[in-house]
């Protein structure tokens, strides 16, 4: 099995949702204009569709659930220790048509005037057999 590191566009239909419509920098984007949800994940194997809403990674944020089995997990894991201090928040998964296991890192909490919860994918790994 070999670890590959999916490029963010290519599989997602966006790679963020910042519902704080208070904003620091000019360059950033207004609400208005940000793609927000759901975010659809599209499997580079099978191009089977996956909608990711906003409950799925309030309910994972700095969560150890996994939906993997464990050796397909610590396969990911030990990857992702190479790559990054800390592993901040995850939504693994098989795929529903042709069961390639993968993981969705990204960083997510409360933000925002109103500490609405905000999220940021960093990298979707998937384990190719």
């Amino acid at each position: 099995m070999s670890i590959t590191e999916l490029e963010l566009t290519s599989c997602l239909s966006n790679q963020e949702y910042d519902p704080s419509p208070h904003r620091t920098d000019p360059s950033e984007k207004p609400v208005s204009e940000r793609g927000l949800l759901p975010i659809i994940y599209t499997c580079d194997n099978c191009f089977y569709q996956i909608n990711l809403g906003l409950n799925d990674f309030k309910k994972h944020s700095k969560s150890s659930f996994t939906n993997l089995k464990t050796i397909d997990r610590e396969l990911l894991a030990n990857f992702m220790e190479k790559q990054v201090a800390k592993q901040e928040s995850f939504i693994d998964f098989y795929c529903p048509k042709c069961e390639q296991p993968t993981s969705i890192f990204y960083v997510g909490g409360d933000s925002g005037y109103w500490g609405e919860f905000f999220f940021k994918i960093l990298k979707v790994l998937v384990l190719k057999k």
